[in-house]
């Protein structure tokens, strides 16, 4: 998976500072949560990957986007997705 890019590493961080983000479940390496941008995005990690509802994961399903590293902040997780450093 594509690392997410500053900018979008930079909206993560204003979706956590807003309280944007609700973690529904975490459990064993695994998430459920919803990060509220534009709209309610659906964002998990399952089976080693993070996937999230938002059009970006259609348009570029390769991407990290911003709703997804906003989980990553919150849970430390960056396991199936690097991120820039």
């Amino acid at each position: 998976m594509r690392p997410p890019s500053p900018k979008q590493l930079a909206e993560a961080e204003e979706l956590l500072l807003a309280g944007r983000v609700r973690v529904v479940r975490a459990a064993a390496g695994r998430y459920l949560a919803e990060v509220q941008g534009s709209e309610v995005y659906r964002v998990e990690k399952r089976d080693g990957e993070f996937v999230c509802t938002c059009p970006l994961a259609d348009y570029r399903p390769s991407w990290t986007c911003k709703h997804i590293a906003a989980l990553q902040f919150v849970t430390g997780d960056r396991q199936g997705g690097e991120t820039h450093e």
